[in-house]
């Protein structure tokens, strides 16, 4: 029994601690005292009750600087990444744009989140795995990720690709240098509603619709995907087709699938923004 109440409380402290971890982007203060003040101590309440004093008491620097780790290191980390975006977004006025992206292709913030993940997993490997071979050259590569990611970042920053409503398709590099292409210039947009069977963190992991924007000019194309039914995003998708056929630019509906219709009603209801302006951007009527 007394080990029963002793995980009971070890996984009370982790779910406390993924709420806790949430909040760096909202309050980064209020989490760090929910951590250190609240989560922590009944973590390790629950660790000395699942064995004993003396068996923690052996190994409590471990499982205290672990708990740091998945719920202080990690999530600091994270949102390191996230604050970064959302300085872009303030820098250059992406309130400004139709649809903004802090990043000009995916392929760039595939390779961030990369190294971000393979930084963590190294460092774990390097200070919580028993045993582990080949220290030094962990260390090495940690040391070099860090460097990469802060380096990267920093380079970065003058990357993004957005819809301006008077400019047209903006790209910067990173380099700060900027193309333009002008709504005269676009010879269609094409909206293709869709689903994703892979689930978002929102969603629970189960399937859920989304949609993408696709602009067509001189035989080339510029695609903006939407995997998260939110207000901004559907407005923002209105936005762009109003101003579609104010620019007189041919902007086609894809036909939506059954699958893909009964998952945007479903996560219509879900968001509670069940109205008929969002069936009416795709095209189809309300269920």
């Amino acid at each position: 029994m007394r080990k029963i109440i002793g995980i009971i409380i070890i996984v009370i402290s982790v779910l406390f601690g993924v709420a806790s971890a949430t909040l760096f982007s909202e309050d980064g203060i209020a989490a760090l005292i929910g951590i250190l003040v609240f989560c922590l101590p009944l973590f390790i309440v629950g660790q000395i009750i699942r064995s004993s004093w003396e068996a923690f008491k052996r190994k409590k620097m471990y499982w205290i600087w672990l708990y740091l780790f998945f719920f202080l290191f990690v999530p600091v980390c994270f949102n390191f990444l996230i604050s970064m975006d959302e300085l872009k977004k303030h820098v250059f006025h992406a309130e400004e744009y139709i649809i903004f992206r802090p990043k000009s292709s995916s392929l760039i913030g595939g390779l961030q989140l990369f190294s971000f993940f393979a930084f963590i997993t190294l460092f774990f490997y390097r200070f919580f795995v028993s045993h582990s071979k080949g220290k030094k050259i962990v260390t090495k590569l940690i040391i070099g990720l860090a460097v990469f990611l802060i380096c990267f970042s920093y380079l970065m920053f003058k990357d993004y690709r957005g819809v301006h409503p008077e400019d047209g398709l903006v790209r910067s590099n990173w380099l700060g240098n900027k193309t333009t292409v002008s709504f005269e210039q676009i010879d269609s947009i094409n909206l293709e509603p869709d689903y994703s069977s892979g689930g978002h963190a929102r969603y629970g992991g189960t399937p859920h619709f989304i949609w993408s924007i696709e602009f067509k000019h001189d035989t080339e194309q510029s695609t903006y995907n939407f995997t998260l039914i939110d207000k901004s995003n559907l407005d923002n998708t209105i936005k762009m087709k109003d101003l579609a056929s104010k620019k007189q630019i041919p902007f086609t509906v894809e036909e939506m699938n059954k699958e893909a219709y009964d998952l945007l009603a479903l996560d219509l209801e879900f968001e509670e923004l069940n109205e008929d302006k969002y069936y009416q951007l795709f095209e189809v009527s309300k269920k």
